[in-house]
Parts: structure tokens; sequence; C-alpha cells
């Protein structure tokens, strides 16, 4: 299961990051968050509390 959810993270992480650069919506934050789940050494379902929510804005990246 640990497998499916990594590729799972993999995935929506290079998803958001072509969104950002294609649409110059500012995701950093929900890039970053993912990422840092995913290196965590305890990552697991049961074990992470759920993620802050942030707002999503249409500020570009300068």
């Amino acid at each position: 299961m640990k497998l499916i959810n990594e590729s799972l993270l993999e995935i929506t992480i290079d998803f958001l990051k072509e969104v950002r650069e294609t649409n110059g919506i500012c995701l950093v934050g929900l890039i970053e968050d993912l990422e840092k789940i995913m290196e965590s050494p305890n990552f697991s379902d049961d074990k992470q509390p759920p993620l802050r929510r942030r707002r999503i804005t249409d500020e570009v990246d300068n």
C-alpha cells in the first residue's frame, strides 16, 4: 500500500508543478507539503495528520 501511495503522490506533485508552470497559479505551498509527506520516514495514510488548508491564488511566480 505504501508504494501505491508514494506513486500517487509523485504523480500529484508532477501534475501540480505542470499546472503551476502552465497557468501561473501559485501552488508552491501545496507542492511543498506533499513533498514533505513523501520524504517523511513514517509515511502512512494512518499516521499522517490532515494537511493545513491553503488558499490557491492567481499570483504569478516571479
